[in-house]
């Protein structure tokens, strides 16, 4: 039976936004979307057809898998260190690179995180430096790069290894008196390339993770949503039909031009009550708030994927001109995320095939 009351579209992420915004734009629809979630699971269907069914659960998904390299990494400063054994050793690549390994942090240290384990290397890249207090959180981005010359080096992503050191805090009126080379405490190194998971709640050494944001600007709260794996396209795509339109910039995670209206039809219809939808692999009438299937046949779907809508007339049948076409991004170089809203169908699940 069709739905009585029409949805509200999904937050925008857009990446004319900075991620600390993407991370609060996102984050009450993430809570709300992840209560639905199911893990990825791969089944066979014939000789090609393997893919990963998204649609709803619950289970923690994988970071790197499914955001992409960190660009944000939000870290709590521990009072006490701990052996890498004793967290995520990430396969033997999280290290203390320098100073005491069994380091009781005093109650204040100076912190900096870098790319490089001497951090005052002129190749290195700081991404964040400061006075903090035991327990508190500090974010290393990539964005926020800058030179030791003071040049910035802004980056999408963080480097293979981020390198944490901490130093004994000067006065007030002069508190990185102490930070040079050779006076660390200690410098943890741990691995950030996803080459090896990245979990949150890992601990490394004297520092835990408690918060990602991905290279796409895609923040952990949207994890369980997004469709897209890394070495995986989308097979099939099931849509809504909301039976009204929103702007094309409007309610999706793609970037701007990525989600058009096309040939001139209108990008805010009146829609008869029940249409004519088609788009790759499906054909067929739909009425407000029905589900249907873009579905490449197993050959993985094309760059963009076109929806074309026709209304009907007084006996349901398809008449008239197309009253709305528009193309969505299909090929994963832009997310999917779901809840996300084109134009007047929403995403809902999908099905992926190996690149």
């Amino acid at each position: 039976m069709p739905e009585t009351a029409p949805e509200q579209p999904a937050p925008i992420l857009r990446m004319t936004t900075t991620r600390r915004q993407m991370l609060k734009l996102s984050a009450a629809a993430g809570a709300a979307l992840a209560a639905t979630y199911v893990a990825p699971s791969f089944t066979t269907v014939g000789v090609q057809r393997a893919f990963a069914q998204v649609t709803g659960g619950g289970v923690p998904c994988q970071l790197c898998l499914k955001i992409g390299k960190p660009s944000v990494l939000t870290m709590k400063l521990l009072g006490a260190s701990a052996p890498a054994a004793e967290g995520n050793d990430q396969e033997g690549k999280v290290q203390v690179k320098a100073g005491n390994s069994n380091l009781v942090l005093p109650a204040t240290v100076w912190v900096r995180a870098s790319s490089k384990s001497n951090s005052f290397d002129s190749r290195a890249i700081i991404w964040f430096q400061g006075l903090k207090n035991v327990g508190s959180t500090f974010d290393i981005e990539s964005a926020a790069g800058v030179k030791n010359n003071g040049d910035l080096d802004p980056k999408s992503n963080l480097s293979s290894d981020t390198y944490v050191s901490y130093f004994t805090p000067g006065p007030a009126s002069d508190p990185d008196q102490n930070v040079a080379a050779g006076n660390e405490l200690q410098t943890v190194c741990f691995h950030t390339s996803c080459s090896v998971p990245i979990n949150i709640g890992d601990r490394y050494v004297s520092v835990q993770l408690i918060d990602f944001i991905g290279e796409n600007g895609v923040t952990k709260d949207r994890c369980a949503d997004i469709v897209c794996e890394t070495g995986m396209k989308p097979d099939t795509l099931t849509m809504k039909f909301m039976g009204s339109s929103i702007s094309e910039d409007l309610g999706h995670s793609q970037d701007l031009g990525k989600v058009n209206v096309l040939n001139g039809t209108d990008p805010s219809p009146v829609f008869t009550n029940k249409v004519f939808i088609e788009s790759t692999g499906f054909s067929g009438y739909k009425n407000k708030f029905e589900s249907f299937t873009i579905d490449s046949g197993g050959a993985k779907l094309a760059s963009s994927t076109v929806v074309t809508i026709w209304n009907t007339d007084i006996f349901g049948v398809k008449t008239g001109p197309v009253v709305q076409e528009f193309e969505f991004h299909t090929s994963c170089s832009q997310p999917l995320l779901v809840g996300d809203q084109f134009i007047s169908v929403k995403l809902q699940s999908a099905t992926l095939l190996p690149k």
